[in-house]
């Protein structure tokens, strides 16, 4: 029998090299972990009802067994090609009132949503309100935007269907997968601060985690 005793760390008393390692095991540790999607899907999810799109639910088990409803958005990224981001949903209009005017009022410098807010707007006056859309995924290799089928539709006064034409179908899906595009830029800025040297260190710092002297995680 015999004891062996570590001296271990906190990340602040390490050197600039066994820091570096102990970030690098906490990325690789964290490497399936997405929690920094959470508060992008929340913002989607909020900005989404201001535009006038309603996503689908898709149903999610959990570990427990347990089946959770969440939007119906999907990415992956964030270096390959076919990385980016899509949802499944439809497209609705309000009666009264103006996407832009409610999307600058939560996101009041964001110029990229409210371009595409003004073009929603622009496409539902020239339909009276009428157009609608809805949102498929037409494979399921990748998930960025351009796998989005869009079908675009629009009403009469009569509740008759009237006809769309070419050109602003085309900028219905534009618009449409505009906004999935915005999605995956807020996805892949969230996902490049979350393992950012300072991220990653003030998260271990707060967790306590502890070290050996090269760095080496110590449990």
């Amino acid at each position: 029998m015999r004891v062996v005793e570590t001296t271990v760390y906190q990340y602040g008393e390490l050197s600039e090299r066994a820091k570096s390692k102990a970030r690098d095991w906490y990325r690789e540790a964290s490497a399936d972990d997405n929690h920094y999607s959470e508060t992008v899907i929340e913002d989607a999810q909020a900005i989404a009802g201001l535009l006038g799109i309603e996503f689908k639910q898709r149903d999610i088990k959990t570990v427990s067994g347990r089946v959770r409803h969440e939007p119906a958005i999907y990415w992956s990224g964030f270096s390959s090609q076919g990385d980016g981001a899509s949802f499944e949903g439809n497209l609705v209009s309000f009666e009264t009132g103006s996407a832009l005017e409610r999307v600058k009022a939560y996101a009041p410098t964001d110029e990229t949503l409210h371009a595409i807010a003004a073009e929603l707007d622009a496409l539902q006056e020239t339909y009276q309100r009428r157009l609608a859309a809805s949102v498929t995924l037409s494979g399921h290799r990748y998930c960025h935007s351009g796998m989005m089928q869009v079908d675009v539709t629009a009403l009469d006064a009569d509740g008759d269907e009237k006809e769309v034409t070419r050109e602003n179908e085309v900028r219905v899906i534009k618009a449409l997968r505009g906004f999935a595009d915005w999605i995956y830029l807020q996805l892949q800025n969230e996902y490049f601060f979350s393992i950012s040297d300072e991220n990653v260190a003030e998260t271990i710092a707060a967790n306590a985690y502890e070290f050996t002297a090269d760095g080496e995680r110590f449990d």
